[in-house]
C-alpha cells in the first residue's frame, strides 16, 4: 500500500497485513516457526541433518512523507486526515535451532540480510547489503559473519550452497545484472572464478552455479556451442608425479580423491585422511619403512577414507612381521593391495582384497 487515510481521530491509522510464516513439517504436524520480534513475514530456505533451519524474517516499514487535513463538505461534515508515503522491506537472516529463532545480523554498514543454506556443521551462508551500497555473500560460523567479497571486477555477490567441508558456491555480478553473473567457488578463504578451474579450450562459459555436494561436485549451467546447458564439475584428484619421488606431510581432503604417484613416496606425516574420496598409492616401492620409501614420523601410520577406497599398487614392505604397524580405515569402501609381497598388521574396516 502506498496510500493511507484515517477518518478524523476516531479510527486509528492502520494497515492490514497478511502474515506469512516459515514452518517445519514433522511427524505429521506443521510447526509455525514464527518470526523475529516485530516482523510479520518469515521464509525458510534450508535445513541440515541436525534439524537446524535457516531463512529470512522481514517486515514492511511505512515511511510517512506527508500529512494533511481536508475541509468538511458544506461545513457540516468532518474533515479527513490523510497520510501518504511508501513502504520498504527490512529483512534479516535467521537460524532456527532447538525451538528458538535467532537473527544473524548483517555485514558492517548493512541493514538487510538473507540466509540461503546451512551445512551439517551449522555454518550458514547468505548475502547482506553493506555500507557501500552493494550486496556481498557471507559465511556465518561460530557467531561471526565473514564478508566473502566479490570476484575481481564485480560489485556484488551472493552465496547459493555450502557443503560440509565449508566449500561455498555462488555468483558474482554488478548492478543487479544477473545476466552477466559469474559463478565462483569459495574455499580455504579464497574466491575463485569457476571458469578459471576448467580447461581454457573446453568451449564452455560457465554462467551460474546451483549446488555443491560433499564430494566437491558442482552443478550449474553455462553456454557451449551457442547453447545453454546444465553442467556437472567433478574435482580433479590431488595428483603428484615427480620423477625422483615425492615427500608430503599429512593429507586431508573433504571429498576429493588423493592419488600419489612416483618412484618413491615418502609420507612424513602421521595421517592420510579423505572424507568421501579415494586414496591411491601408486609406485614401485611405497611401503618400505626401513629405506624411507614409506616413512612416518610416528611409529604407527594411518590412512583413513570415510566412504572411499584405499588402493596400494605394486606394494612392497621390507619389514618383518610386527616391525611396522599400518592402520587402514576405508569406511564403506574397499582396501586393496596389488603385487603384495609382505605387509605387517594391516587392519581393514571394509572389504580386504589381496
Amino acid at each position: 500500500m502506498n496510500y493511507y487515510s484515517s477518518y478524523k481521530d476516531e479510527h486509528p491509522l492502520t494497515e492490514q497485513v497478511q502474515e506469512y510464516h516459515a514452518f517445519l513439517y514433522q511427524n505429521g504436524n506443521m510447526i509455525d516457526l514464527g518470526t523475529l520480534p516485530g516482523d510479520t513475514y518469515s521464509n525458510a530456505t534450508s535445513m541440515n541433518n541436525l534439524g537446524q533451519i535457516v531463512g529470512t524474517s522481514e517486515k514492511e516499514v511505512f515511511h510517512d512523507t506527508s500529512v494533511y487535513v481536508s475541509g468538511g463538505a458544506y461545513g457540516t461534515e468532518p474533515g479527513y486526515i490523510y497520510h501518504q508515503g511508501y513502504n520498504t522491506t527490512e529483512e534479516q537472516a535467521f537460524i532456527y535451532s532447538n525451538g528458538n529463532m535467532t537473527g544473524l545480523g548483517t555485514l558492517p554498514g548493512g541493514n538487510s540480510s538473507t540466509a540461503t543454506d546451512i551445512n551439517n556443521s551449522g555454518q550458514v551462508i547468505g548475502d547482506s547489503n553493506t555500507g557501500n551500497n552493494s550486496e556481498h555473500a557471507f559465511l556465518y560460523s561460530q557467531g561471526q559473519m565473514t564478508d566473502l567479497g566479490t570476484l575481481p571486477g564485480y560489485q556484488d555477490s551472493y552465496a547459493i550452497a555450502i557443503n560440509d567441508a565449508g566449500q561455498i558456491i555462488g555468483d558474482s555480478y554488478s548492478d543487479y545484472n544477473y545476466n552477466s553473473a559469474c559463478p565462483f567457488l569459495y574455499s580455504n578463504g579464497k574466491m575463485t572464478d569457476l571458469n578459471s578451474l576448467i580447461p581454457q579450450d573446453s568451449g564452455w562459459t560457465l554462467l551460474d552455479s546451483r549446488a555443491i555436494n560433499n564430494k566437491g561436485q558442482i552443478l550449474g549451467y553455462g553456454q557451449i556451442g551457442g547453447q545453454y546447458h546444465a553442467f556437472l564439475l567433478n574435482p580433479i584428484s590431488t595428483t603428484a608425479t615427480p620423477k625422483d619421488g615425492i615427500t608430503v606431510g599429512n593429507i586431508s581432503t573433504q571429498g576429493s580423491s588423493v592419488l600419489l604417484q612416483g618412484l618413491k613416496i615418502n609420507l612424513t606425516g602421521s595421517n592420510v585422511v579423505t572424507k568421501g574420496g579415494n586414496i591411491t598409492f601408486d609406485g614401485s616401492t611405497i611401503l618400505n619403512s626401513s629405506t624411507g620409501a614409506y616413512t612416518f614420523n610416528s611409529a604407527k601410520s594411518t590412512a583413513t577414507s570415510k566412504g572411499g577406497d584405499i588402493t596400494f599398487k605394486n606394494t612392497l614392505d621390507s619389514n618383518s612381521a610386527g616391525a611396522s604397524s599400518l592402520s587402514l580405515t576405508a569406511g564403506l569402501g574397499n582396501i586393496t593391495f596389488t603385487g603384495l609381497t609382505q605387509l605387517a598388521q594391516a587392519i581393514a574396516y571394509g572389504t580386504l582384497a589381496e
